[in-house]
């Protein structure tokens, strides 16, 4: 035997040049066209990683909270935890349940209607473009991947595993926390409309 021995390993490589996403934009496309020309182009069995919010925003989860009429429940929330009550309304609307509530931070841990546990039922007013604005969770994530899998399947005849994350912040942590939204990476529905 010569040479070194050869281990399993992970590379984990960006892609850059991602302009901004909006409603009905084909992220497929998008993230293909963008691996390429950074001469990194997907490939067979490659894992995409891709955050919520990017899917959120193709799929038209983006909410004014201007448009947004608080219940009296939410506005009563809102006042012991310091939140704009129309954003509280939206938690409450995208929410199973209230799981814990931390009036000094801020933030309201929830089960979203998803089953997900996530701080302010996974809401993001970041990076959205107006301060007026919020992100929701995608209302189907498992449909979101498959149609992005679909698209990679059809068009480059590549199967892409594709996994989702959402950035949240918990009261108990020092930071930022990645939640693995959903990880698909079973068999493709070619039926469906690529994404």
């Amino acid at each position: 035997m010569s040479g070194k021995r050869q281990y399993p390993s992970i590379h984990v490589i960006g892609i850059a040049g991602v302009p901004e996403i909006g409603m009905g934009d084909r992220l497929g496309d998008i993230l293909s066209k963008a691996a390429q020309k950074q001469a990194t182009p997907l490939q067979e069995n490659d894992v995409l990683v891709v955050t919520q919010k990017v899917i959120s925003k193709s799929e038209g989860q983006v909410v004014s909270l201007k448009s947004v009429t608080p219940s009296k429940y939410a506005r009563q929330i809102a006042a012991d935890s310091g939140k704009n009550p129309c954003l509280v309304e939206l938690i409450l609307r995208e929410s199973r349940s209230i799981i814990r509530m931390d009036s000094k931070r801020g933030v309201i841990i929830t089960e979203t209607n998803h089953g997900f546990i996530c701080a302010n039922a996974g809401i993001d007013s970041s990076n959205i473009g107006d301060d007026d604005r919020v992100s929701l969770l995608p209302k189907n994530p498992d449909m979101s991947a498959k149609r992005l899998m679909n698209y990679f399947k059809k068009t480059l005849d590549l199967m892409i595993a594709l996994t989702q994350v959402k950035l949240s912040v918990y009261p108990e942590s020092r930071g930022n926390v990645s939640n693995l939204v959903f990880t698909l990476n079973g068999d493709l529905d070619l039926g469906s409309s690529p994404g």
